[in-house]
């Protein structure tokens, strides 16, 4: 019955280099004395691990919160549109009238690109619900300062004048048209 005995024998060792069991330096002898109880080992004193504590904050120091950025998501709202009622035939005549006669103001005052500015909106803004007679007058205005024909100017003038009055909206048309395109002699 060696083997038992051996372990027996072993186990305190290998025990002891795990630091477990100490044994003592004499080895256990067989003559059937009984061994010596082998000494206990002191017991080590474990310390624990622990984080030292914030240092505290003097009474008037500023302390910095650091908070976690928020994910914002935006999204794109419908472009708003403004819906205007369409205008009237009467209210776009009488606008149209009115551009009229303060585009033949301006040219008679030698404002000829202010003039024609003047006219050219008109028409873009009015022309489509304005009556037909008055958009095709205010149209030969225009062609005919573009062209600087002061004739065709002139008829086209007192075309739109008399368009106007059967519209319902007079114009005043001011003075003789001598030119209309710069230099007027």
């Amino acid at each position: 019955m060696r083997h038992p005995m051996l372990l027996l024998l072993l186990a305190p060792l290998g025990l002891a280099g795990c630091g477990q069991v100490s044994m003592q330096d004499d080895p256990i002898s067989t003559s059937g004395s009984s061994p010596t109880p082998p000494p206990t080992a002191a017991p080590v004193p474990v310390a624990a691990v622990t984080t030292p504590p914030p240092p505290p904050v003097p009474a008037g120091a500023m302390t910095t919160v650091t908070r976690p950025r928020s994910t914002t998501i935006t999204t794109a709202r419908p472009a708003t549109t403004t819906t205007t009622r369409p205008l009237s035939r009467a209210e776009a005549t009488s606008r149209l009238c009115t551009a009229l006669e303060e585009a033949d103001e301006r040219i008679q005052r030698g404002n000829f690109l202010g003039g024609g500015l003047r006219l050219s909106g008109g028409i873009a803004a009015n022309g489509k619900a304005a009556d037909p007679p008055v958009v095709a007058a205010a149209r030969a205005m225009l062609r005919a300062g573009v062209n600087g024909d002061p004739e065709a100017y002139v008829d086209a003038r007192l075309l739109a004048s008399a368009a106007c009055a059967q519209a319902g909206y007079p114009i005043q048309l001011r003075g003789p048209v001598q030119c209309v395109t710069t230099p007027c002699p």
